[in-house]
């Protein structure tokens, strides 16, 4: 459908873009640990790997981090690694954006999946910009295992990235707008939290 000229579902996806990165969610990604690739969507692939078209590929691990900070890469590799042994809830704190020219601090919050034997077998998340309110200098990683001691709002996070890749897989874009809305509105809701816990 056209409205004035302009394909209407491609203005929506615009706008809700737009939105995105004003809440502070800039992406998705999902990690896949056995093979070592990632993909991101389209604000990961430029803030992490540098390059907004690379959103959607497979890409290897060097190609994928090569936006992220080169004093932050060594130390949040190796966290994030034990973070993946421990599973469960993974918080990370770095600065992206480097080969964009525009350096930010990022949130990636996301969740790590064992298989029965305890082995990492895949981790996806989002990415929140909290340059704005960023007053702390040195990055960190945090893994928390038990789902039972995370707030709801964290856990309907992880629901809904889930959900995510698998519309993003069924190839509806009725579905994957609706949604790309409430993970927009989750993780507003989640930068909200975090820049109230930062005050404190």
């Amino acid at each position: 459908m056209e409205f004035d000229g302009i394909d209407e579902r491609g203005h929506a996806a615009e706008e809700l873009h737009a939105a995105l990165q004003a809440s502070g969610v800039v992406g998705t990604w999902d990690w896949n640990p056995v093979t070592r690739r990632v993909r991101y969507d389209r604000g990961a692939a430029e803030l992490l790997a540098g390059d907004a078209a690379l959103a959607g590929r497979e890409l290897e691990f060097d190609e994928a981090v090569a936006g992220i900070h080169p004093d932050d890469l060594p130390w949040m590799t190796t966290e994030v690694q034990r973070a993946m042994r421990v599973g469960g809830l993974v918080l990370a704190e770095y600065r992206a954006g480097m080969l964009s020219g525009q350096p930010r601090w990022v949130l990636s919050r996301g969740r790590v999946f064992h298989d029965p034997h305890g082995r990492p077998v895949r981790s996806t998340g989002i990415l929140i910009d909290i340059t704005e309110g960023r007053k702390a200098e040195a990055g960190y990683v945090v893994a928390a295992p038990d789902p039972e001691q995370e707030a709801p709002l964290l856990r309907a996070a992880d629901l809904c990235i889930a959900l995510h890749a698998a519309v993003a897989e069924s190839g509806s874009e009725a579905l994957r707008g609706m949604t790309d809305r409430l993970l927009f509105q989750i993780g507003r809701e989640i930068a909200q939290v975090e820049r109230e816990a930062s005050r404190h």
